[in-house]
């Protein structure tokens, strides 16, 4: 599938994975789906599924029809894996997944200042273009504010 070479190029060299399940229950096959195509392209890049650090982040938490949380650990759970309840709208688990990854990833974070990726609630407005009623999510990771603090406190030396 065409993208299977963008995922291919994505975990070439990746230290760690989070895969991110929409806990919605009509999206059960398409989690499925890529969760197998991404332990297929971790393996295409020579990287072992079971052994790479790993956070499962379960979203959507916060909208109806849901699958059970025990469902989607028994799906997508692996070993003693981080497993993250989230909503990306309103920002809850977001930082605690990344926060998970970071220390699952690099050995020593006690320089790391967490506070700084203090998480404002996201601010939902009419999207420019589309039909009324659309909405979007602005300011919750816009670019250069999150990730600019992310680079600025993973490389700053104590």
């Amino acid at each position: 599938m065409f993208y299977d070479d963008s995922w291919e190029g994505i975990f070439r060299g990746a230290s760690g994975v989070v895969f991110v399940a929409d806990s919605q229950s009509a999206c059960r096959d398409r989690n499925q789906e890529f969760f197998v195509r991404m332990d297929e392209n971790l393996r295409r890049v020579a990287l072992d599924p079971e052994t790479i650090p790993y956070v499962l982040q379960l979203n959507k938490r916060d909208l109806p029809e849901l699958m059970s949380r025990d469902e989607l650990l028994q799906s997508f759970a692996r070993g003693t894996h981080p497993v993250i309840d989230s909503s990306a709208l309103s920002g809850v688990g977001v930082l605690e997944t990344f926060r998970a990854i970071v220390e699952a990833v690099v050995p020593d974070t006690s320089s790391i200042d967490w506070s700084i990726f203090a998480i404002k609630p996201a601010v939902r407005m009419a999207a420019p273009g589309p039909p009324p009623g659309r909405i979007t999510v602005s300011r919750a990771v816009k670019r250069g504010s999150f990730v600019g603090r992310l680079i600025r406190a993973l490389f700053r030396r104590a």
